[in-house]
């Protein structure tokens, strides 16, 4: 297994760089060379979509907050504002101490719960500490990134393929990584909410074969 410097987007995009049998390396993630050039490009959008794909346990956070000034116009008492880095709201289950029905819209929760409101959701912040990731969810984004950088970079539709592969067993992976650390109810409502055990999807570039 190549080792990966996982303390900065850089060393993950040097080692993805790698196993294209590429030897441009990057000294900033901000040098204006292809590499860092098409990495920065990819990168959101490879972080975003597994953020949102999956409920991390080092990207959960949790919340509590105030009613809005302003009550939805009808069917629910209060309005919540969800907080600025809320990638996807969790919404509690019944066995949670802090169990509510509510809906979320436009950045919202609306709910008859009086506050405060106790929430847990995705945190895009988390996106960006990067040293705080773990190695499983590294080595995926590491795959996922040298399957983008296979064309640009090698101009090799076929190792764009096999990296490709490797990036979805690699995600598998990491999802069983995660899952061992949650309670058994955890792990249900997980695989009850996740797109990605509702569907075979290939991450990060769904036009692919």
């Amino acid at each position: 297994m190549m080792m990966i410097d996982k303390s900065s987007q850089t060393g993950i995009v040097n080692a993805a760089a790698g196993l294209l049998g590429s030897t441009s390396r990057l000294q900033s993630i901000q040098d204006d060379m292809p590499l860092g050039l098409h990495a920065r490009a990819f990168w959101p959008m490879i972080v975003r979509q597994a953020f949102v794909d999956y409920n991390w346990n080092f990207a959960i956070a949790r919340a509590e907050l105030n009613a809005s000034a302003e009550a939805p116009t009808f069917g629910y008492q209060f309005a919540y504002a969800l907080p600025a880095d809320c990638s996807r709201w969790l919404p509690p289950g019944p066995a949670d101490d802090a169990c509510f029905d509510g809906i979320e819209e436009g950045g919202l929760i609306l709910t008859d719960a009086v506050a405060p409101l106790r929430v847990r959701y995705i945190s895009l912040e988390r996106a960006t500490q990067v040293a705080r990731w773990p190695d499983y969810f590294c080595t995926a984004v590491m795959y996922s990134m040298a399957e983008m950088l296979a064309e640009p970079l090698a101009q090799s539709t076929s190792l764009r393929r096999d990296m490709g592969d490797l990036a979805e067993l690699h995600w598998k992976r990491a999802k069983r990584r995660d899952s061992q650390s949650r309670g058994s109810e955890q792990v249900r409502r997980v695989a009850s909410t996740s797109s990605w055990n509702a569907s075979r999807y290939r991450p990060f570039n769904p036009g692919r074969r």
